[in-house]
């Protein structure tokens, strides 16, 4: 699993927040609830695209984290009311891509956190990744569902 390193400027993006456990299907229907009303968002920087930001302090026991289901966006002048932002800031990220099933992305994360990340010779920039969902991103064909997970990283 070696990741790209990318220098990445600060991103502005907009969203529904969920926090929790996410021991059920609650990630997964903070996205059935986004997907329809992301059209609200008047300066998203694209037409296509999403992320899935998870912020989650590992210095801390807390078990819970919070996942933003969002578009990136130019300004921040226009926010649907039941939405929130999130400005990430610039960094270097390693960026991995998951192949095959959603169900299996926890496998991807430990090897990224478990195996990839104590060997790298990297330390975590910050308390967040991002899921990316391209073009290449079909969550009804599991088999061909490919999305990036970007890490913050420095050396």
């Amino acid at each position: 699993m070696d990741p790209r390193l990318v220098e990445r400027g600060k991103m502005l993006v907009v969203g529904m927040i969920y926090y929790g456990e996410n021991k059920g299907t609650e990630i997964a229907g903070l996205w059935q609830r986004f997907n329809p009303k992301s059209a609200a968002i008047r300066s998203a920087a694209s037409e296509e695209g999403a992320y899935g930001v998870c912020f989650n302090d590992v210095r801390t026991e807390d078990p819970n984290f919070c996942y933003l289901a969002c578009r990136e966006v130019t300004d921040l002048d226009d926010i649907p009311m039941d939405m929130v932002a999130k400005t990430l800031p610039k960094n270097t990220y390693a960026v991995f891509t998951h192949r095959g099933p959603l169900s299996e992305i926890g496998s991807t994360y430990q090897q990224i956190y478990g195996t990839w990340l104590p060997a790298s010779g990297y330390a975590l920039a910050g308390p967040y990744d991002f899921e990316a969902y391209g073009p290449d991103f079909d969550p009804t064909d599991q088999a061909k569902c490919v999305l990036e997970i970007w890490v913050p990283v420095k050396p």
